[in-house]
């Protein structure tokens, strides 16, 4: 049977004493990267036919996934994957039967002394894994045509000793070769698409200094008002702090892209008075000419329950005196916000924040100078571009924030939503952003002013 570009379901089922909470985050991982894959809301309390060392045959396995294909009402299209906290004979991964391509059982154990991924991280690479075997095997091809029994850092990687399994899921890749494979044989692009989606999360997930690194090569080109909540996030060591501060780094994200977007779109900004979390959310999802690709940004907040988990853990609920307690949270928002930032990763480079400092008349046109709101420094890099006359590319005042597009050398005032004035706070020149009203926040510091 061929793939096609139409949702394959997968029907997961699982041995008793696996835990429910790996089986609902592994459902959470692939609605998070939406695609043709589709998994069923998981089955377990299975009890499997184990030999007496306590293993599962191939042979028995490949017999219960038949019984289970029938019990489950499986379709002919449709996955059904087994897991098993019990090892197989042969020890593999994840298994797919020969003669019924689309049903296979994975064996889910503890592998944090290879990685330190969560358990349904490895459980979502084994069932992507599956899938992929399956449609292939479908397609004539054996394994011996596919899996590279010399570890290269693919997807494709067999991983006869374990420890492989660390380049596999670090490099989060699939090569060349196999792409090419995967196109010759009419494998979707939207499956190859979510495939690489998900590799690219697990690998978040499975380097040990992740957020460092990913910040440290990404931010220093980003807005100002975005960088320096991302940079304050990474520096905090204690799980609640960390917590905390991811979440402000949320909030100014959805703040920041919510005003850009509609300023650079030709609409000006309608804000309430004290606006939530929520309430911005809702803005951006309310918002008018918002590409499929920006909508994924409300997809993961909303199947997150970001604005949910704000609201329990720090707004309207007592905070924990257990700091370990927030832990979990922390590691899944920082994967979530890996996901948004990736999104907006264009967004950010190709549009500029800058404050116009002053407009000078040279031969030839203006000369725009001031500085580059960017990074998380609070010395601003100078600005300066050359235009032929400042007021038709869209400079309307000095002291002013704008947005500036280099390819088109244009600007759009963002003012007075972003401004740059005194904290009264603090007493110091901050880059201010609105919080409805006359109401602004110092992004820097986290105070929360007023403007006469």
């Amino acid at each position: 049977m061929s793939a096609s570009s139409e949702q394959i379901k997968v029907i997961i089922c699982s041995e008793t004493g696996i835990d429910g909470t790996l089986l609902k985050d592994l459902k959470e991982w692939f609605d998070r990267h939406p695609g043709p894959i589709a998994l069923e809301k998981p089955r377990g309390g299975l009890s499997l036919p184990l030999d007496s060392d306590g293993e599962l045959p191939w042979a028995a396995g490949f017999e219960y996934l038949r019984h289970l294909r029938s019990v489950t009402g499986a379709g002919p299209a449709d996955f059904v994957i087994l897991l098993t906290k019990s090892p197989n004979e042969n020890n593999w991964f994840c298994v797919n039967d020969p003669n019924s391509p689309r049903n296979a059982f994975a064996h889910v154990d503890d592998f944090s002394w290879i990685l330190p991924s969560p358990p349904h991280v490895f459980a979502a690479q084994w069932v992507l894994e599956s899938v992929f075997d399956g449609l292939l095997t479908e397609h004539g091809l054996r394994l011996e045509d596919v899996a590279h029994e010399t570890p290269r850092g693919c997807f494709a990687d067999l991983c006869g000793s374990k420890e492989d399994l660390r380049l596999k899921m670090k490099t989060g890749d699939i090569c060349g070769d196999c792409i090419g494979l995967m196109q010759s044989t009419g494998l979707p692009e939207g499956l190859i698409e979510q495939a690489a989606r998900l590799l690219q999360s697990t690998r978040a997930t499975a380097i040990n200094v992740s957020s460092y690194l990913e910040t440290a090569r990404n931010f220093d080109g980003w807005p100002f008002p975005v960088a320096v909540t991302r940079h304050k996030a990474i520096q905090a060591t204690e799980p609640i702090q960390r917590f905390f501060l991811l979440l402000d780094h949320f909030d100014s994200l959805i703040r920041y892209f919510y005003l850009s977007h509609q300023i650079l779109g030709g609409s000006q900004p309608v804000i309430a008075a004290k606006p939530s979390l929520g309430t911005w959310l809702g803005y951006l999802a309310s918002s008018t000419g918002l590409e499929p690709d920006f909508r994924q940004i409300v997809r993961i907040a909303e199947s997150e329950k970001i604005v949910q988990l704000r609201n329990e853990r720090r707004g309207h609920g007592y905070v924990s005196m257990q700091a370990e307690s927030y832990e979990h949270e922390s590691k899944q928002l920082e994967i979530a916000l890996a996901q948004i930032e990736e999104k907006l990763a264009l967004h950010f480079s190709n549009h500029q924040l800058v404050y116009i400092k002053s407009v000078a008349l040279e031969e030839g046109g203006d000369r725009v100078k001031g500085d580059k709101l960017v990074s998380s420094h609070l010395i601003h890099p100078s600005f300066t571009a050359k235009v032929g006359n400042a007021r038709e590319a869209g400079v309307e005042a000095e002291k002013r924030v704008y947005l500036y597009t280099p390819r088109t050398k244009k600007f759009r005032s963002i003012h007075p939503h972003i401004c740059v004035d005194n904290c009264p706070l603090c007493n110091h020149s901050r880059v201010l952003v609105t919080d409805g009203e006359n109401r602004y926040i110092d992004v820097f510091i986290g105070h929360r002013i007023e403007k006469k």
